[in-house]
């Protein structure tokens, strides 16, 4: 052990030792001087940041109370809108149960027309007649046809117009359901503290998703509903007091075309009657003549059957002075007046018969034209009956109402 040789340690004059005592004096006095700067930097920093985020905290609290205050200001107004388009929305389907109601309500009028028609078309001979009945049950039916076609067109408006304002309320419902999460997100977020429990920091690399709009095309999608709502909800109003008073005068109208053609038919009723009692009169007046007509011929006949005795007489008489002899059979005053009593005789009867074969040709005439009245009394009978009894009678159930 004692023969291993360590190197001498280095030696070192006074100076040195002096001036490695004044280095290391110096050296601890500035990196003193540097820490305080920094002591005093960091304090000054660690207040300036302190100060700056409460500052930005103030002001990120008082974007969301602006914020929070636009929401809540947004809802009401969709609110409203969404109000608005929900009154709309039921005016128009009251008024669209009202025009299917007033349509439903021309389909038995319009068949019972035609059946008018069709019914009128059993009237017999000459009151077959194109009458102003006729054409009023036709302009009737045109009528009727006008108003469904009106009605049908008013319908499918008043369907537009509510799939229109259903639209609406849709993208209302889902703006409001949309800016009802925003408003529970941002009032969550204002509640939030800095000491608040289960605050956590986002360590990701790629950077925050701070929004797909903005503020601008935030406020102008809203904006863009409610004026959409605002234009249907005014459409809409302009729409139903024309639907209103298409119904108010179609209804009127209907009525007052119905009118028309009652009192066209009592018209024609009366006409008939009035010509079928005076049928009836006449009727009543040839059955009397031709009662008397016929009184006349048998006393015709029986007049002629008593010249025809006479004429026999005469006859009788003349053939047995014809069988007077010789002289006897003279030309005398007896056989002139015998000759003139047969010529007289037998003009009457040639006179009487004329007279009956004139009488049994009126008789004739008379009894067809009793005929003929018959069956034109018959034929307004049954005009009366189909008119009156069958037309009218169906007709009492029609009338148009305002639904």
């Amino acid at each position: 052990m004692s023969g291993i040789m360590f190197p001498a340690a280095p030696r070192f004059n006074l100076q040195e030792w002096y001036s490695n005592y004044y280095v290391r004096l110096k050296a601890a006095d500035r990196e003193q001087k540097i820490s305080n700067i920094i002591i005093h930097e960091s304090y000054r920093t660690a207040t300036t940041a302190d100060d700056k985020s409460k500052l930005n905290k103030d002001e990120v609290n008082k974007e969301i109370d602006v914020r929070i205050s636009d929401i809540k200001y947004h809802i009401d107004e969709l609110n409203k809108s969404k109000k608005d388009v929900k009154n709309e929305e039921n005016d128009l389907s009251i008024i669209q149960k009202r025009l299917l109601n007033a349509l439903k309500a021309t389909e038995l009028p319009l068949e019972l027309s035609k059946k008018c028609l069709t019914m009128r078309e059993g009237r017999l001979g000459i009151d077959l007649v194109r009458d102003d009945v006729e054409l009023e049950l036709l302009k009737e039916i045109a009528f009727i046809g006008g108003v469904q076609t009106s009605i049908s067109c008013a319908l499918e408006q008043c369907n537009e117009q509510s799939r229109l304002l259903r639209s609406v309320a849709f993208f209302l419902d889902r703006d409001l359901l949309d800016k009802g999460k925003a408003l529970q997100i941002d009032e969550k977020c204002a509640n939030l503290k800095e000491t608040s429990i289960g605050l956590s920091t986002y360590g990701g690399k790629l950077p925050i998703n701070l929004g797909i709009t903005t503020e601008k095309e935030w406020d102008e999608f809203t904006q863009k509903n409610l004026s959409t709502a605002v234009k249907e909800v005014n459409n809409s109003k302009i729409l139903k007091p024309c639907l209103n008073l298409l119904i108010k005068q179609t209804a009127e109208d209907l009525n007052k075309q119905f009118i028309i053609t009652n009192l066209a038919f009592g018209r024609r009723i009366d006409d008939t009657k009035e010509i079928k009692n005076k049928l009836e009169d006449e009727h009543k007046q040839v059955i009397a003549e031709a009662n008397v007509l016929t009184n006349n011929i048998l006393h015709l006949e029986k007049a002629i059957s008593e010249k025809e005795k006479y004429v026999a007489l005469a006859h009788t008489r003349l053939g047995l002075r014809a069988q007077r002899p010789n002289v006897e059979h003279c030309k005398d005053t007896v056989a002139l007046a015998l000759a003139k009593e047969l010529l007289d005789l037998q003009q009457s009867v040639k006179d009487l018969q004329e007279n009956l074969g004139s009488a049994k040709s009126a008789l004739r005439q008379l009894l067809q034209t009793q005929v003929q009245l018959e069956e034109d009394i018959n034929v307004k009978t049954n005009t009366i009956a189909i008119d009156e009894s069958k037309c009218m009678a169906i007709r009492q159930s029609i009338h148009f109402k305002e639904y």
